[in-house]
């Protein structure tokens, strides 16, 4: 069974195709509109998650939704990711998500994400991380055109330092470097999601 989602555009309803591990961003089929939503996935603002109170959502693709929430006790923004319903339903998924939470967690480097907690309540999934207020390389590439050749090879080079780190101290293998997944925080300052 395939997730159906509906055009944030035209509102056309359609089934998807996302499976495990894919994390392209929908296209609606009538309008080519990119980013459409998948019904019952939106949480509202104010809505409660874990220790979480949902304020906006950020963004979403192939595993889940990611939400802009305060953490109530200790009233900070996070970044909160919520998998889909039909992921969070399959054991397995459930299981590597979990345990890559637990790996990326014991990462403490200023080009990675900081991870702060995942957990599973009330049949939802979510991982809590730090919230970075900057925008994706994707997006910066969109708005902005392409690099200088020195701020290429600067990025590059401390992406490069960070997946040396993680793979040096707990052998991760990242499986998927793209723009969208490095976000840019002052400037062009990255940190790897």
């Amino acid at each position: 069974m395939f997730p159906q989602f509906r055009c944030r555009s035209c509102l056309v309803v359609f089934a998807g195709s996302l499976v495990a591990g894919d994390s392209s961003v929908p296209v609606c089929p009538a309008c080519g509109t990119p980013g459409c939503a998948i019904p019952g996935t939106d949480l509202a603002a104010g809505t409660r998650v874990g220790g979480y109170q949902i304020r906006d959502l950020l963004g979403h693709g192939g595993m889940g939704c990611v939400y802009l929430a305060n953490q109530l006790s200790l009233q900070r923004d996070v970044a909160l990711k919520i998998l889909h319903p039909w992921l969070a339903a399959d054991r397995e998924c459930t299981e590597r998500f979990l345990q890559e939470a637990r790996v990326a967690a014991q990462l403490n480097h200023p080009n990675i994400v900081t991870i702060y907690e995942a957990r599973e309540e009330s049949g939802r999934l979510y991982l809590a991380m730090a919230y970075l207020r900057g925008s994706s390389l994707s997006e910066a590439l969109h708005r902005d055109g392409s690099l200088g050749e020195k701020d290429a090879l600067s990025l590059g080079l401390k992406c490069c330092k960070a997946l040396a780190y993680a793979h040096g101290k707990l052998e991760i293998l990242h499986r998927d470097i793209k723009p969208a997944n490095i976000m840019l925080e002052d400037g062009l300052e990255p940190v790897l999601l």
